[in-house]
């Protein structure tokens, strides 16, 4: 049985306990809220930008877009040292002809690094992040 497909594509980063929507065309100056849903059981982020994607490269692009809104900081470790736990979330939803639907997800995650402090001789916002 043939099957339509619908490929949606969501990027956000966690910055000092913040949620943040990378895909967002807005900058975002508050944390998007965590909710509860219910009736799937689930949680989830209110206000996430979804990008639908109708191929490969689509996918590829919107999740590129999304690591380049990443926050990054320079030290004495590494010169790109990504500041963010990042999520990208890739959900697919198939319909067949007999109208029959399934759901699936996948989830990506890039934790921030966790480099010692006196080998990464942070300093400043970076110093801050540490939690030092």
């Amino acid at each position: 049985a043939a099957k339509n497909f619908h490929v949606k594509v969501s990027v956000m980063e966690v910055y000092n306990e913040q949620i943040v929507d990378l895909l967002s065309r807005s900058p975002q100056s508050t944390s998007l809220p965590v909710r509860f849903d219910n009736l799937s059981a689930s949680f989830f982020v209110d206000g996430l930008t979804d990008v639908r994607c109708s191929n490969r490269q689509d996918v590829l692009t919107v999740i590129s877009k999304g690591l380049h809104a990443r926050k990054v900081a320079e030290h004495q470790l590494n010169r790109d040292s990504s500041r963010s736990h990042c999520l990208i979330t890739i959900s697919v939803t198939s319909l067949s002809e007999e109208g029959k639907k399934r759901y699936g997800k996948l989830t990506l995650v890039d934790l921030a690094g966790s480099e010692r402090l006196k080998d990464s001789k942070s300093a400043g916002g970076t110093l801050k992040e540490t939690g030092a």
